[in-house]
């Protein structure tokens, strides 16, 4: 199922606009490997504005994901082995270990990150519920479950800023320097990283796991009226049986 297709004109138009960030999850795997010109058109269109372009790539390995990655796919949040770890890696791309609320199946690939590997790698929470996030946390909750399995916390702290800003080429934030962005968290310890404070460009908005300003109540006009559905009735469930299907 498709949310929505970008096709060739429209990605352009797309790509051009000041908030596009980046193409994310290139899942057509066929597509890339085959040259297929509008999955193609979408990467070079990412590329060609030096935006990074993320992959989606479960099942691909050996010769498949060499081409894969030549062809400017920066990054896997679908590694589930070491081995699949290494091998992207090994072709320059980055890892981004992922945990959603169906599949948590990513410690083991954790347990065994070794601190050499650990600077290609990075986290995020892929299809992870609301419900989940409140009560596991987000990437923080990512950094515990590393620090947890045995990752250093200098380690777990540098995938989830330095390398994650790396990686997506967000060149004004991910360290604490001068001229960068100053999106800071103030921790009390390094085992939970539940956030005592939280400041968004040098600007303190959280404290003790709530906000300190006011935050606008007023929702954007463009996200009004965005869904619309047939009303849902009885009939709406009836099943046309056709000649010759079972039962």
């Amino acid at each position: 199922m498709k949310a929505l297709s970008l096709m060739p004109g429209r990605h352009r138009r797309c790509s051009n606009t000041p908030s596009f960030f980046g193409l994310g999850e290139m899942m057509n795997v066929p597509g890339i490997l085959n040259g297929n010109p509008e999955a193609c058109s979408k990467v070079a269109a990412a590329l060609n504005l030096d935006k990074p372009v993320d992959g989606h790539a479960p099942l691909c390995s050996g010769a498949d994901l060499e081409a894969y990655a030549r062809a400017g796919i920066r990054t896997d949040h679908e590694c589930t082995t070491s081995s699949k770890l290494r091998e992207r890696i090994s072709l320059g791309m980055y890892v981004s270990i992922s945990e959603g609320s169906l599949a948590r199946n990513r410690l083991p690939l954790i347990e065994n990150l070794i601190a050499d590997l650990s600077r290609r790698c990075s986290f995020c929470t892929d299809d992870r519920h609301l419900a989940d996030t409140l009560e596991r946390g987000n990437i923080n909750g990512m950094l515990a479950m590393a620090v947890e399995a045995g990752i250093h916390p200098v380690d777990a702290v540098r995938m989830a800023t330095l390398n994650t800003a790396e990686c997506n080429g967000l060149q004004d934030r991910g360290v604490s320097a001068p001229g960068r962005r100053a999106d800071l968290l103030l921790l009390d310890n390094l085992d939970d990283f539940s956030p005592l404070a939280v400041w968004t460009k040098g600007r303190l908005v959280a404290r003790n796991g709530s906000l300190v300003i006011d935050a606008p109540k007023q929702k954007p006009g463009f996200l009004a009226d965005t869904v619309r559905i047939a009303p849902v009735t009885a009939e709406s469930f009836d099943f046309q049986a056709r000649q010759g299907m079972p039962g």
